[in-house]
């Protein structure tokens, strides 16, 4: 399981169509619904069908950003830094990799005004991304496998090759969770406690 993470235009779902591509397996663009919806239902699905091989674009923090930033965006409700524990716990247990998707914040705001999405004014999407920042300060030391991508940098196609080798290992999963992860999925899948 491949995770990218990273604010609006940051390079996500770009990086993701390449490895789904490059590698043949199946891609997820769960986008910003509320917690508790969508992710829980495509995560499960993927999970309990035997695809540990599955490239998500946005997963979790994206709802603790915005959840924080914007409440009222997407029905976002906010999720406390238990759960996003928990959630380190269970991607490290199903040895998935966290991709952090990047840019400078200028070239972000840019990219996304030319973009023509404006769902978010300019100071809630800098707040945003400056969320972004304080997640990934919080959630890199809980997770195993991490790979940072600035799409400032690199091109999604140079990307996709130069992390292969890391990313090939990850989605290789091709298993059905055992007994231990199986709880994981669960307690993950549990609403706030």
């Amino acid at each position: 399981m491949l995770i990218l993470e990273g604010p609006d235009c940051s390079g996500k779902t770009s990086l993701a169509q390449h490895i789904a591509t490059k590698y043949d397996v199946p891609f997820e663009h769960l986008g910003l619904p509320p917690v508790g919806t969508r992710h829980q239902s495509v995560v499960r699905s993927a999970l309990h069908a035997n695809r540990l091989d599955t490239v998500y674009d946005r997963m979790m923090i994206g709802s603790v950003v915005f959840g924080r930033v914007k409440p009222d965006a997407h029905n976002q409700q906010p999720v406390t830094l238990r759960e996003l524990e928990r959630w380190c716990e269970l991607i490290n247990k199903l040895g998935a990799t966290l991709v952090r998707c990047t840019a400078p914040t200028d070239k972000l705001v840019k990219r996304f005004h030319a973009r023509g999405d404006e769902y978010i004014d300019e100071a809630t999407l800098r707040a945003s991304i400056e969320a972004y920042d304080n997640v990934f300060d919080f959630v890199r030391p809980l997770v195993e496998n991490f790979i940072l991508y600035r799409s400032d940098m690199y091109s999604a196609s140079y990307a996709a090759e130069y992390f292969g080798d890391q990313i090939e290992e990850t989605l290789v999963r091709r298993r059905t969770p055992n007994d231990e992860e199986s709880r994981m999925i669960a307690y993950y899948m549990v609403p706030s406690l």
